[in-house]
């Protein structure tokens, strides 16, 4: 007689088995999305990018657009002083978990001289400040004067600044709604009188007389905020404040993407745009120094300056990496996609597609001239196969397919683009440093995959 197995071992072995196929999948979803990254993932804890500070800074800067993954490294309420800043005012922001819930910090009471507790929530609250190549501060170099509406863009840090003064001082109820809806209601009067306090608080004011804002006026702030809102244009992420009855419902994550899309510098141009590209070149440039593509003292010393052509420069060189015998040089453009962008209007996608493929015609044609020149007044590059790519912290919409052209590093699996994006790149680095994987393993898994391997790759 054929011997059977009980119920509940069988109903144990499926659950079990369901994990196994769960956790097997999310680990092929969490590699293919981030392009080979190593994620550690613990018991209620999402996962978190292992082994790699390098990525993780380049990730922290720069890829922001369809997740929150900054937000890890966004200040914590406990430390945060509103009243002692260095640059711009500190602003209050909620952002999102993307896959669900997760265990984060919930209060009861104001934050300030509240206990903390954890619970599984839709979101994390924070504190904001500007201070990197994407956010600089607004009140130096005449950041702020590159906006197209400065006085909104002052506006959205004032509101900002006076949420964060309510929920540590003045609200008892945002520890229990803000984490888990991302939204607090306050009477409208009581909102209007916080951002009256923010205004006349004596840092704060001397900020906005150094900005030229001093007589901006707490109606203005809120008409200013009220106005990001555009039914039927600009409709995402929905609006900030919503009134009824004498109460406002203020909706903290659609501000905190206004924030995140809204303090973006202009990619207009000007001694701002400068600026802040030589800050994204020596970025990038410092990423590649960290990787094994490290250029050699001789080539390093090359990026910045002008290379010259009987007596004419061709181009400078943003920044430069080598692999093996090629030299790829790089043009860092500080392309950021605006709010108007990620609307999908016509004539901002137009510009950033006509941006964007202006780089690459331009870096073409220097590529060119210097492969075909490889010894020039001052460079030698004749001892290298000389190529290139348009690197953005943001990847912006081509419909060219020499966009997508693939730049492959040796027999490895891993290649640029002649339009890449920065996280991408990082990425890229952090698998190029990898141990080299055995020949017979990389066969078996490329087989697996479907890939049929060219005839040198077995060597």
């Amino acid at each position: 007689m054929a011997e059977t197995v009980p119920i509940a071992v069988s109903a144990r072995l499926a659950k079990f088995m369901a994990l196994v196929r769960l956790v097997d999948e999310l680990e092929g979803a969490i590699r293919s999305a981030s392009k080979g990254v190593k994620y550690k993932v613990r018991s209620t804890r999402r996962p978190a990018v292992f082994g790699s500070a390098a990525l993780l800074d380049a990730l922290h800067e720069f890829d922001i657009r369809t997740s929150w993954s900054s937000a890890d490294d966004e200040v914590r309420l406990d430390k945060i002083d509103v009243d002692a800043f260095d640059g711009d005012p500190p602003m209050l922001v909620a952002f999102r978990f993307t896959h669900g819930y997760a265990l984060d910090e919930t209060w009861h009471g104001p934050y300030a001289a509240a206990a903390i507790t954890e619970d599984a929530v839709q979101f994390t609250v924070r504190a904001f400040a500007t201070g990197d190549e994407k956010y600089m501060i607004l009140g130096r170099h005449d950041v702020l004067a590159s906006f197209d509406n400065p006085a909104q863009v002052v506006s959205l840090v004032i509101f900002g600044n006076a949420l964060l003064r309510t929920v540590m001082s003045a609200d008892n109820d945002a520890g229990r709604t803000l984490p888990h809806l991302g939204l607090m209601s306050l009477a409208t009067a009581d909102l209007e009188a916080q951002v009256s306090a923010a205004l006349g608080d004596v840092e704060v004011a001397k900020w906005l007389s150094d900005n030229g804002h001093s007589t901006l006026t707490s109606s203005e702030v809120m008409d200013h905020v009220q106005s990001m809102y555009e039914a039927g244009r600009r409709s995402f992420p929905g609006p900030v404040l919503q009134d009824h009855e004498g109460m406002t419902l203020v909706d903290a994550w659609a501000y905190a993407w206004h924030v995140t899309q809204g303090l973006k510098l202009s990619p207009s141009g000007g001694p701002v745009a400068n600026l802040t590209g030589k800050q994204f070149e020596l970025v990038v440039q410092e990423l590649i120094d960290g990787s094994v593509f490290a250029p050699p003292a001789q080539l390093r010393a090359m990026r910045g300056k002008d290379l010259r052509l009987n007596g004419s420069v061709i181009t400078d060189a943003d920044a430069l990496l080598v692999v093996g015998t090629k030299l790829f040089l790089i043009s860092c453009k500080r392309f950021l996609t605006a709010v108007d962008y990620l609307a999908g209007e016509h004539a901002a996608a137009r510009s950033g597609t006509d941006r964007l493929n202006r780089a690459l015609d331009q870096w073409q044609d220097r590529i060119a001239t210097l492969t075909n020149n490889p010894v020039g007044d001052n460079y030698d590059f004749s001892d290298y196969e000389v190529d290139g790519f348009v690197l953005m912290p943001e990847l912006i919409f081509t419909p060219r397919s020499d966009s997508r052209e693939l730049l492959r590093l040796g027999h490895d699996d891993l290649f640029f683009t002649r339009a890449e994006s920065y996280s991408q790149f990082a990425a890229t680095l952090e698998m190029a440093s990898w141990p080299p994987e055995q020949p017979a393993l990389r066969a078996v898994r490329l087989a697996e995959a479907g890939v049929r391997l060219p005839a040198h790759a077995a060597d």
